[in-house]
């Protein structure tokens, strides 16, 4: 069985199409609401978009299941067949972040993405345990969301059905 330990590597291909998944996100959800709640640049919005697509397929690989790309779904449809939301980030330092509007019911996996666009699983928690007063922090001035510290983090090995 894979462990958090492994990193999932993606083909060349995987890459590209991860490329091009974000830059579609990005244009069909032009004008959102939820686009504009953060004051981003382009660029910074282009490599989050990234970031997460990556994630997102990265933990498909992982628990060996299609791959399906979402648009515009947003909070309505979870990330993973098994109710669960995927969180890319691409610093060891990011920590798992949860947001007002994220379920409580479902599992948040945090997966480190790096330069080259491979990913380490990171841990999970449920998002009603990471919605926690110590963890609420507004650290760029736009949202308030909660930030779970990554030594809070649940083993991957715990994952209700994985």
């Amino acid at each position: 069985m894979k462990t958090a330990k492994d990193c999932i590597t993606l083909t060349l291909h995987e890459k590209c199409q991860s490329v091009i998944e974000a830059a579609t996100r990005m244009i069909a959800s032009h004008g959102l609401n939820h686009a504009s709640t953060y004051r981003r640049s382009f660029t910074e919005r282009l490599h989050q978009e990234l970031v997460g697509v990556l994630a997102e397929r990265a933990w498909a690989k992982f628990r060996n299941e299609y791959y399906r790309s979402p648009l515009n779904e947003f909070h309505d449809v979870p990330d993973a067949s098994d109710d669960t939301e995927v969180r890319g980030v691409d610093e060891p330092g990011k920590r798992l972040i949860v947001r007002d509007n994220d379920a409580s019911d479902r599992r948040y996996v945090s997966l480190l993405v790096d330069r080259e666009g491979n990913a380490t699983v990171r841990g999970w928690m449920l998002g009603g345990d990471a919605k926690r007063d110590e963890w609420k922090t507004n650290p760029n001035g736009h949202r308030e969301a909660w930030f779970v510290p990554n030594d809070q983090l649940r083993p991957i090995d715990e994952l209700p059905l994985f």
